[in-house]
């Protein structure tokens, strides 16, 4: 029964270190412990909080107004 909350407990830590990456850190964490393993999976294939570029199609915070990858002005592009 431990082993089994401590690898819940583990799901919700994997969910939230994906999701920061994606700007969903608090969100997936709630997934991760709520849905496990299908919480990983929920992270990994959302989109989170991105946009694309319009130039160089990478994915950018959604707020930024400069893409990181390009340079490029967003405010130009939208």
């Amino acid at each position: 029964m431990d082993f089994i909350l401590l690898l819940w407990f583990a799901c919700g830590l994997v969910a939230a270190a994906i999701g920061a990456k994606k700007g969903e850190g608090c969100l997936a964490l709630i997934a991760g412990l709520i849905f496990g393993p299908l919480g990983i999976l929920a992270t990994v294939f959302s989109k989170g909080n991105r946009k694309e570029c319009p130039f160089c199609r990478e994915r950018v915070h959604r707020a930024a107004s400069v893409c990181p990858h390009c340079q490029r002005d967003l405010a130009k592009g939208i």
